[in-house]
């Protein structure tokens, strides 16, 4: 991707149990001198819940909100 240059990483969290869930994505970053020594993560987070305690389920906190609607269709199943 060139410098300056944005994309996006759309994500469908469909827990099976309820606990935190973490996964982290390695980012490799390139420049003239080659492939960057060190490590860089983007750390996706999310709390599942049980359906059945529907007051349990975590607040939904929007923190971008320039985000581009996602192109591929999510209907109610997902």
């Amino acid at each position: 991707m060139p410098p300056n240059d944005t994309q996006y990483i759309y994500v469908l969290f469909r827990p099976l149990e309820a606990k935190e869930y973490a996964i982290d994505l390695p980012i490799k970053i390139r420049d003239l001198d080659g492939l960057s020594p060190n490590s860089h993560y983007l750390r996706l987070r999310g709390i599942g819940y049980q359906s059945e305690h529907e007051e349990l389920k975590p607040k939904e906190v929007p923190f971008y909100g320039d985000l581009p609607v996602c192109r591929a269709y999510i209907g109610e199943e997902g």
